[in-house]
């Protein structure tokens, strides 16, 4: 009788241990079903998310293509381009184009751009690809009531792909001007061109002896350098050296141009060599203030969203009486007629000849 009790026991026990075993089984197909069915939701969202943010960036690009096309109008049909107030990130302000009968610039479904603001005196220019060779001329107008007392330039190398990774380590270590040549200066793998800047400090860039103007060269370096440099005297070339840094910003290279002369107007021609380069320039006041710049570019920033997706994108136009106005190296560029003197010789004639 004991012996046939324990049978039944041992037999017993056998039966708890098979559904145990099959008890830890199915929790763990369990786990593995649920880890499998996660990774597929998780897969699924990602691949949403990334449609969705692409169909926000082209709803924020349709929306620069629009502002940017009344703006085209406009201009071509003599009306005036005017900012729209707000920022994209507050107070949503579509814009609307100075031209009667345009409409409002918005779309209310579930995929378009919510904000788009128009601002013809943003408080910094922005040139993406200044090509060695060419010469751009900016002019640097106060859009208030405050003179323009010191250049803010930032720039660095520019990439034909879009991007750039500085490498400053390479640059050159102390304040030297290389000789015109790309492989002496661009094979020490510095990332940032020297630039050379004409400022002129009139109503025109009429190279007289009424214009305040002055030349100066800016080249990135490694160690010592300037950020801000004395007053700039009228008439006078000098030339700095320019720490640069990757946390510098907007661009690793950075100086302050002190002017002697405050104006409200300003005329840039500038030149870079060695390399493309993206470069910032900004105007502060005598208080240090950024002064916002009219009659050079137009900024439009563009706000797209899909299904509560954002992409917020900005976008530069050119805008003004230099727009797209390349000058050759060493050319003067005028508001106004200039006289001059021809003479061929032998025999050569002494009556001037005259533009004006």
């Amino acid at each position: 009788m004991y012996q046939k009790y324990l049978k039944t026991i041992v037999n017993s026990q056998t039966g708890y241990a098979s559904f145990v075993i099959t008890l830890i089984t199915i929790i763990v197909v369990s786990l593995i079903v649920v880890a499998f069915a996660t990774d597929s939701r998780l897969g699924q969202k990602n691949s949403l998310a990334n449609v969705l943010s692409t169909q926000a960036y082209y709803a924020a690009e349709s929306g620069i293509n629009d502002a940017y096309a009344i703006i085209q109008h406009d201009v071509s049909s003599g009306g005036t381009i005017s900012s729209t107030g707000g920022q994209c990130a507050q107070s949503p302000s579509p814009y609307i184009s100075s031209t009667p009968n345009s409409s409002s610039l918005y779309n209310n479904g579930q995929i378009g751009y919510n904000c788009l603001i128009v601002n013809t005196a943003p408080n910094s220019l922005n040139y993406q690809d200044v090509i060695p060779g060419q010469g751009e001329v900016i002019k640097l107008n106060s859009a208030n009531s405050h003179r323009i007392k010191k250049l803010i330039v930032s720039w660095q190398y520019y990439s034909s792909a879009g991007s750039s990774s500085p490498n400053f380590l390479s640059c050159p270590s102390s304040f030297s001007l290389p000789p015109l040549s790309p492989p002496s200066f661009s094979s020490s793998n510095c990332s940032a061109s020297v630039l050379q800047l004409d400022i002129v400090s009139k109503n025109s860039l009429l190279a007289t002896s009424s214009a305040s103007a002055s030349t100066v060269f800016l080249e990135p370096i490694t160690a010592g350098g300037v950020y801000s440099t004395p007053p700039l005297p009228p008439n006078t070339v000098k030339t700095y050296g320019v720490n640069c840094s990757v946390t510098n910003k907007p661009y690793a290279c950075k100086v302050a141009i002190a002017l002697s002369n405050n104006h409200k107007t300003f005329y840039l021609h500038l030149q870079t060599f060695y390399m493309p380069s993206s470069i910032n320039i900004s105007a502060q006041s005598s208080s240090g203030q950024l002064i916002p710049l009219s009659d050079a570019q137009v900024l439009i920033d563009s706000t797209g969203y899909a299904s509560g997706q954002l992409k917020r994108l900005e976008e530069r136009v050119c805008y003004g009486n230099y727009c797209g106005n390349y000058a050759p190296v060493g050319a003067i560029q005028s508001n106004n007629c200039i006289n001059k003197h021809f003479g061929v010789y032998p025999g050569a004639s002494t009556t001037p000849s005259s533009s004006c």
